[in-house]
């Protein structure tokens, strides 16, 4: 017999995690596969509630921890009225070396774009940028267009940050701490760099291909009255970088 106590916490992490924009298609194809998946056992075992003990929540809680869909911290930044806030400091990596360091920790590059970006950084060494990212759920669904995005952020005293914040931003975080803040997609909103077609782009971080990437965003929609989703975010430097004593 599970412990009720034990049900009501895995439930609450649960319905969180369904809450998140980010995560909520994700945990929701879990939920549907592992009912499934139970349904199966309960039929074999000629059983109607429980399969050797184990209940229907806690196959589920277990899929959806093994997914890395119950994400729990402790995290390495805070979140307020949907605006998250961490630091990051540089170290002195070029271009090449982000290429060579991201590619151990196993992210790949979207295309050759992130490339043409990556090698016209200019490093900085031991200095501290304060990140703040303002979410997609900052906005309603009728205003979050990048023209509002702009607007708060020059509202709040929020700048462009150096373009290998990105980089820092890739390192620092794992896809199921992005998941965690609610974001599927973070464009890091520097002054934007050429790519191999004089197309102007900054950098971010993504998941494509079921893989973790950094990758590039256009500064601007395609059409003025383009709105982003929910799961965006836009990510400014809060404070002007200073270097690191």
């Amino acid at each position: 017999m599970e412990d009720p106590a034990k049900h009501a916490r895995w439930q609450a992490t649960i319905d969180k995690a369904r809450a998140n924009p980010a995560l909520k298609y994700l945990v929701e194809k879990t939920i549907a596969e592992e009912n499934q998946r139970f349904d199966a056992f309960l039929r074999n075992a000629g059983s109607t509630t429980t399969w050797y003990g184990r209940s229907r929540l806690s196959f589920i809680y277990f899929a959806l921890v093994d997914a890395g869909l119950l994400p729990t911290g402790p995290f390495s930044w805070t979140e307020k009225d949907h605006v998250i806030t961490f630091s990051v400091t540089s170290d002195g990596t070029t271009g090449e070396g982000w290429r060579e360091r991201l590619g151990g920790m196993g992210y790949k590059m979207f295309g050759y774009s992130p490339l043409n970006l990556l090698y016209q950084i200019e490093p900085t060494n031991g200095v501290t940028t304060e990140v703040a990212i303002l979410k997609g759920s900052f906005f309603d669904d009728e205003h979050r267009l990048m023209a509002n995005v702009r607007a708060e952020a020059a509202k709040r005293g929020y700048t462009k940050p150096h373009p290998e914040v990105a980089c820092l931003i890739r390192a620092k975080f794992t896809y199921q701490e992005i998941l965690a803040m609610g974001l599927l997609e973070i464009a890091v909103m520097h002054e934007p760099l050429d790519d191999a077609d004089h197309d102007p782009c900054v950098l971010g971080t993504g998941k494509y291909g079921g893989k973790d990437q950094l990758t590039v965003f256009s500064p601007e929609p395609m059409r003025p009255n383009d709105r982003y989703d929910v799961w965006h975010g836009f990510a400014f430097a809060a404070s002007p970088a200073t270097p690191s004593l």
